[in-house]
């Protein structure tokens, strides 16, 4: 099976040796990682070009919260990369919450962003996978996960690959 996987950094890989994308590829996939460390949902559309694949997997947003992108208008870029989709079946990532530290007060903020788009997200007409359903023991910095998220990450993804 085909796969581009669309994203930000949890779908180059960064801070980790895999990222979701090279768990799906050890499944037996031709996977195309066009992950981004540090890019928002608006970049993720605009460097989009649509690929005739069997899956295409959007993991953004997390990024949008930190410039104060509107869950709305991150919303909006999603759909318009599904508009622009040639893959026979769209996935999209709602981006784990962040952990809570006195350290990062900010991120509280970030959250109620992430669970906005995860709502708005939630009524695509498309597969979801719910990364904030995933326990927070995996982050590594407060935002970026483990290895073992990512791996648990693809095993959810697989499920809708059948």
């Amino acid at each position: 099976m085909k796969i581009i996987c669309l994203g930000d950094s949890f779908t180059e890989g960064f801070l980790v040796d895999k990222s979701y994308a090279d768990y799906l590829e050890d499944m037996g996939h031709k996977v195309i990682n066009l992950g981004i460390n540090g890019n928002r949902t608006y970049q993720m559309l605009e460097r989009f070009i649509p690929e005739k694949s069997d899956v295409l997997i959007i993991f953004g947003g997390s990024n949008d919260t930190y410039d104060q992108i509107s869950p709305d208008d991150s919303f909006e870029n999603i759909e318009k990369i599904l508009d622009k989709s040639l893959s026979d079946k769209n996935i999209v990532i709602i981006p784990p919450l962040m952990e809570l530290e006195e350290a990062y007060p900010r991120y509280e903020l970030n959250n109620n962003a992430i669970n906005a788009l995860g709502d708005l997200i939630n009524s695509l007409e498309c597969d979801v996978v719910d990364a904030r359903k995933i326990e927070p023991s995996y982050f590594i910095d407060g935002l970026h996960m483990r290895g073992d998220f990512h791996k648990r990450l693809a095993d959810e993804i697989s499920k809708f690959l059948k």
